[in-house]
């Protein structure tokens, strides 16, 4: 392979850093920012790098080879982290030799936007007060959304504790107010996207698909309901493994999702919920999916994500990279975000504009796979 280093133009010198890193001379076959190996400088080494600062956080450097160190430090300062992570997707827009060639797309926002997101903070899906937290959650949703005259900020330090799907809502509304610097999106439409989760605001508490939180919120394809309604973006189903003709086509359809991709995963064959029986599910930010092959030789994978992590209420736990052995999924749907602009016709959706469905999902309704499929439509089928 040709050595292509557009900005350090020879290997990184051994070193040691203040995280203890000693980095390599990489060889002429290495690309200094490709961090995954496959010949290009795209989104998904910068999402590589998130992930290797959470393995590094979890497990020591010592767990990461120093040929990554090395390929992942990308601005040559000795530490591995977001900073790299945003110079990669910088060089990327701007060369072209990745597969994102537009500057500032939504996927490089919404990748650094989670590389600048503090790891913890709690996992907590309850209301009630608890004496290791100053807040929960829903509290930190409405502090962390302020709507002025002309201007918004979302602030994700005020949004902690968490859940998966506050994380993945908020971290979108984060991103969406990164990359409307020409104010595509009106007052209306961002007023209409806030949550409402708290009493005393100008629209009463959300429900499971009332309004747009509401509607990222819900059971089942929640947010891909959202993205299709707006026409945001593009959702695509991956079935049930048994489903597919060919073991092939099955992997190509995981493979297919690129990093920045919202994906809900379902844990069981259930969707939405009836009063006796239940989805089990996580909504996440797909960062990342690595075939490989089991003890019995025979063929698996691993799904790498964003979100928060954990389950009822764990104040040591929270935002963060996490993983799944692909044998744990039953079904999943992803949203390709291609289309921000389309968040404009929030303005259409009303704080109080309940989808009947998606309401129905939470406590009345087990949904088929062909209510899913047409909810979220158009769909494209893998």
């Amino acid at each position: 392979m040709k050595k292509i280093i557009p900005v350090i133009l020879s290997g990184v010198l051994a070193f040691s850093s203040s995280l203890g890193m000693t980095f390599s001379v990489l060889a002429e076959e290495d690309i200094v920012g490709d961090v995954n190996g496959d010949g290009k400088i795209n989104a998904a080494d910068a999402a590589e790098v998130l992930i290797l600062c959470a393995k590094a956080g979890t497990e020591g450097i010592s767990s990461i080879s120093s040929t990554q160190q090395s390929k992942a430090d990308y601005n040559q300062d000795g530490t591995i982290n977001a900073s790299d992570a945003e110079k990669i997707l910088v060089f990327a827009a701007k060369s072209g030799t990745g597969e994102y060639r537009e500057e500032n797309t939504f996927h490089d926002l919404l990748l650094n936007v989670i590389g600048q997101i503090p790891d913890g903070g709690g996992y907590y899906t309850g209301r009630a007060t608890k004496a290791e937290l100053t807040q929960n959650a829903w509290e930190g949703m409405d502090k962390a959304v302020t709507i002025g005259e002309t201007d918004v900020t979302i602030d994700m330090n005020q949004a902690r504790p968490s859940f998966c799907s506050s994380a993945v809502y908020m971290t979108l509304l984060k991103t969406l107010s990164v990359w409307d610097t020409e104010q595509v999106l009106s007052m209306k439409a961002w007023q209409n996207l806030k949550p409402y989760t708290v009493d005393g605001r100008a629209w009463a508490i959300q429900d499971d698909g009332v309004g747009c939180w509401g509607r990222a919120n819900a059971n089942g394809p929640g947010f891909a309901v959202l993205a299709a309604q707006l026409g945001a973006g593009q959702n695509t189903y991956i079935a049930p493994k048994d489903s597919y003709v060919s073991e092939d086509d099955y992997f190509a359809a995981w493979k297919q999702l690129k990093p920045g991709d919202f994906v809900k995963l379902f844990w069981n064959e259930y969707i939405g919920d009836n009063g006796s029986k239940s989805e089990s599910g996580h909504m996440v930010i797909f960062l990342g999916f690595t075939e490989s092959t089991d003890a019995d030789g025979k063929r698996t994978g691993t799904i790498r994500y964003w979100s928060s992590n954990g389950y009822g209420y764990q104040p040591d736990k929270g935002y963060g990279i996490s993983s799944t052995e692909l044998s744990s999924v039953y079904r999943a749907v992803a949203t390709r975000i291609n289309h921000p602009e389309a968040f404009k016709n929030a303005e259409k959706i009303m704080p109080d504009n309940t989808d009947t469905w998606l309401y129905s999902l939470n406590g009345s309704h087990l949904a088929t796979e062909k209510e899913l499929l047409q909810a979220i439509s158009p769909v494209s089928e893998k």
